[in-house]
């Protein structure tokens, strides 16, 4: 397409961009002024990339996206940093890959899983990959004036679900977990917690959301009798456990109202 054209297909009312002169002033310099015509043929080699590019753009703030580049700026020029830049980005890195592993784990547990029929197990799988990575979190998080000012507007019930996200609680934040150890180690620590939290999506509970949150049943009638018929069995063998001290209390150990756990 010409030169005149790209403002045309590759730009919004709300997010302008003058393309001739990035054109322009890309291929010269302080040096060297290149004049190009406007109707000079452009080859765009991806344009599907560039229309879904200022439409992005235009949903975030600038602030957001100045983070966005500069952090893709440093990841990939991570060898020109100190050490202490590369390791953040291998401990990223390396918690990622550990997150995909226990999601890849977590579909073949899916594929093996008998009290699923094949509908409710499509679901499932659309749930799963579904599932978003959050790692760390902005300053804003700990601003409560901040907060307060973007959720002014929103009446919080506490029996109602925002949006499935997996929150780790602060009794499980212990020190063990804030350095990256040995492989074997990862996976026995913090993995068994990630795991864990990535099942709650598909339990008693996470049954009752879909993969946006809303509240829908997708199971089906005979998976839950299944579901329940297994769990019974954890039911039953855990309220035949009693701690001796207690016996004289009448109290056992209650997994009932925690098969979730």
């Amino acid at each position: 397409m010409p030169l005149h054209d790209l403002p045309k297909n590759f730009t919004t009312a709300n997010l302008p961009f003058n393309w001739i002169d990035y054109v322009q002033g890309a291929l010269g310099s302080e040096m060297v002024q290149i004049d190009i015509p406007i109707d000079e043929p452009i080859i765009v080699r991806a344009p599907l990339y560039f229309e879904r590019l200022f439409s992005t753009l235009c949903k975030y703030d600038n602030r957001t996206i100045a983070n966005f580049m500069i952090w893709r700026i440093m990841q990939n020029r991570a060898n020109n940093l100190s050490q202490r830049f590369k390791d953040l980005i291998q401990n990223y890195n390396q918690t990622l890959q550990l997150i995909g592993n226990l999601l890849e784990s977590f579909h073949e547990l899916l594929e093996h899983a008998d009290w699923m029929d094949d509908a409710t197990r499509i679901v499932a799988r659309e749930k799963a990959d579904f599932i978003q990575k959050k790692i760390e979190y902005q300053d804003d998080i700990m601003d409560d004036e901040i907060l307060n000012e973007i959720y002014q507007n929103i009446t919080i019930n506490a029996d109602t679900y925002l949006a499935n996200v997996l929150k780790v609680i602060s009794s499980i934040s212990a020190d063990s977990f804030l350095f990256l150890r040995s492989r074997s180690l990862n996976y026995v620590g913090i993995g068994v917690v990630i795991g864990h939290e990535i099942t709650h999506g598909f339990d008693d509970r996470g049954r009752q959301y879909d993969k946006d949150g809303n509240l829908v049943q997708w199971w089906s009638d005979e998976v839950i009798t299944r579901f329940d018929t297994q769990t019974q069995c954890l039911v039953n063998q855990y309220s035949n456990f009693t701690l001796p001290e207690l016996v004289e209390e009448g109290l056992n150990v209650c997994i009932q109202f925690n098969l979730d756990q």
